[in-house]
């Protein structure tokens, strides 16, 4: 999103751009679900208000918001296919609480909730087409190569929110590659199938 707005910002800074599972704008699902686990955190009676400093625990309502967070990340094949309706050991825990409950205390003691509310809401708050009237406005004096990434599976950003921003790109004459990945793995797939990735950013990289 940053290589994006920076497009619109700054759009003699760069010859060429890659924007992987990224779009204009957080399509309402991914807002909804972001402000469920802002809400979460701020529920938390120890957050009080934003003022935790004093208390060294990890916030509850974060660990939670992590596990809402990192949903959106998977995908309901590789949901299935890592944990299933699997339980933990002889025990009636689901495998998939004990792998959320372990993502969020490992999340949480390393991150501040104050920083996790901004960040994410900031995400939110960019709107390329709000901000300059339409996704052409925002790209107007924007002449530089561009690849654009997206995954079949991916919950938070949709082959058709990457489409819009390619539709844009293409009205105004910009020389513009929009990468469809088929994957299992969602919005992770960026970070878990490397070898996916790696040709067709080669491909572009080469091609310069």
């Amino acid at each position: 999103m940053h290589v994006l707005m920076g497009c619109a910002l700054y759009p003699d800074f760069s010859d060429s751009i890659i924007a992987m599972a990224s779009g204009g704008a957080v399509p309402v699902t991914g807002i909804a679900w972001h402000i469920i686990g802002r809400k979460i955190i701020e529920a938390d009676a120890r957050f009080n208000g934003g003022d935790y400093d004093d208390n060294p625990e990890p916030l509850r309502g974060l660990q939670i918001a992590r596990m809402v967070g990192h949903m959106t990340y998977l995908s309901a094949e590789s949901l299935q296919r890592k944990f299933g309706r699997q339980r933990r050991g002889n025990t009636r825990q689901f495998e998939i609480d004990s792998y959320f409950e372990y993502q969020g205390k490992k999340f949480a003691s390393s991150y501040d909730a104050n920083s996790y509310i901004r960040v994410q809401a900031a995400m939110d708050e960019m709107d390329l087409e709000e901000q300059y009237g339409s996704l052409q406005g925002a790209f107007a004096k924007w002449r530089g190569t561009s690849l654009l990434v997206s995954f079949d599976t991916d919950w938070l950003f949709p082959i058709a929110n990457v489409a819009l921003v390619e539709s844009a790109m293409r009205s105004l004459g910009v020389r513009v590659h929009h990468e469809r990945i088929s994957s299992p793995n969602g919005h992770d797939t960026f970070l878990i199938d490397y070898q996916l990735i790696t040709e067709p950013v080669r491909e572009f990289l080469a091609a310069l």
